[in-house]
């Protein structure tokens, strides 16, 4: 079963991850009643380190040495300042860690993969975040 869920999901199978739990789950129809059957795994990575908002907030509470409702404060308002000076077009610069941007995708013109039809794609704005050097370094020990 394990080395079925290591693999990109084909077919009946779905997998789906939760998050900080590090659980994964399967869910496999069975052949008769089309009932499920939900298998649980736990993931063989550590614990370690934040990997959503609410353990961001608590490991910066506890390094810090604050409460998780000022940390939450923080890292909120962090958040907020980066998103909103990409909406002005502005980009937020972090040194040794990166830079947040904005991609601009001009409109072009695009086919409807089922018709073949010729289609008018619009212009867009997305978010980009290009790591820096230090945060590189980091990842890569």
């Amino acid at each position: 079963m394990l080395e079925v869920l290591r693999r990109k999901p084909r077919g009946p199978l779905a997998l789906f991850g939760l998050g900080a739990k590090r659980q994964y789950a399967a869910k496999i129809p069975l052949e008769t009643d089309r009932q499920f059957v939900t298998v649980w795994l736990e993931s063989n990575r550590g614990d370690e380190g934040a990997k959503d908002k609410a353990d961001l907030i608590a490991a910066v509470a506890e390094r810090a040495g604050i409460a998780k409702t000022d940390a939450a404060k923080a890292v909120d308002g962090t958040f907020d300042i980066i998103a909103e000076a990409l909406q002005r077009g502005d980009e937020v610069k972090l040194v040794d860690f990166g830079v947040f941007s904005v991609a601009e995708s001009a409109a072009r013109q695009g086919r409807n993969p089922r018709t073949g039809e010729a289609i008018q794609i619009a212009a867009s704005k997305r978010p980009k975040f290009k790591a820096g050097k230090g945060l590189k370094d980091a990842v890569r020990r």
